[in-house]
């Protein structure tokens, strides 16, 4: 699998991202660019390989949403 625009996705300890984006970064080169529900990081980079997506599954945009805005 591999993480794809518009889908959302949680990791195995419960971090979740909303993948909104591609960008050419500086530090990542050519990215995807994710909201996250990190309190602390609220943007983040993904890979675009497999080996990014490891340990997490699809979710919907309602599970991705449930506990994010306060």
């Amino acid at each position: 699998m591999k993480f794809q625009l518009g889908k959302c996705y949680q990791h195995t300890t419960g971090h979740k991202l909303s993948v909104i984006g591609l960008v050419d970064s500086h530090l990542y080169g050519s990215s995807l660019m994710a909201e996250t529900n990190d309190d602390n990081e609220r943007f983040m980079c993904v890979g675009r390989d497999e080996s990014a997506t490891v340990n997490y599954t699809e979710i919907t945009r309602e599970e991705f949403r449930k506990n994010y805005i306060s």
